[in-house]
């Protein structure tokens, strides 16, 4: 079973790296912890945080948008 964050608001744009939220599942939906019949599905758009005022965030960007990548993908991790 594939299952998702929601989508709103599951970012923030405080900060240099964002408010990232935690997914919130104890358990993911039908199943158990570990359980190797689930998938956490997440994209992660750096224009979350606001920076992309012409539809892609500028190469000045590039640091912010990877430590904001960095940092939501290890939450997600621990979701999962």
């Amino acid at each position: 079973m594939w299952f998702e964050p929601t989508q709103f608001p599951d970012v923030l744009p405080l900060g240099n790296t964002g408010l990232i939220i935690p997914v919130g599942f104890d358990v993911p939906p039908g199943g158990e912890i570990g359980s190797r019949n689930h998938v956490l599905n997440d994209h992660s758009y750096c224009c979350s945080l606001g920076v992309c005022a012409d539809g892609e965030p500028h190469v000045a960007m590039a640091d912010t948008c990877k430590e904001f990548h960095y940092k939501r993908l290890n939450l997600r991790s621990k979701d999962a």
